[in-house]
């Protein structure tokens, strides 16, 4: 059996700064995506893609909401799959 763990992830992007001797934090928005693995890139990317802009040295924070554990049998996966590359 073939399986794949699929999490669905909370992006936020924000920068923190100092006012008058204090901490304060801008949001500058947030998404949810869902992938194997999370990054800052794949973040990043997501942000991006749902139109909240990331400037340069922003803070990418990324929490995880919920895993799910995909599966299915090689005769399954052979029927519905496309071949992506070919190996010799």
């Amino acid at each position: 059996m073939f399986t794949r763990t699929i999490t669905t992830y909370n992006a936020v992007a924000s920068r923190v700064y100092k006012e008058a001797g204090v901490l304060k934090e801008e949001v500058y928005g947030s998404c949810t995506f869902t992938a194997t693995a999370a990054s800052k890139a794949a973040a990043r990317k997501a942000l991006l893609a749902a139109g909240v802009q990331c400037p340069k040295g922003c803070y990418i924070e990324v929490e995880e909401l919920e895993s799910k554990v995909y599966g299915c049998t090689v005769d399954e996966f052979m029927s519905v799959a496309h071949p992506v590359a070919e190996e010799r």
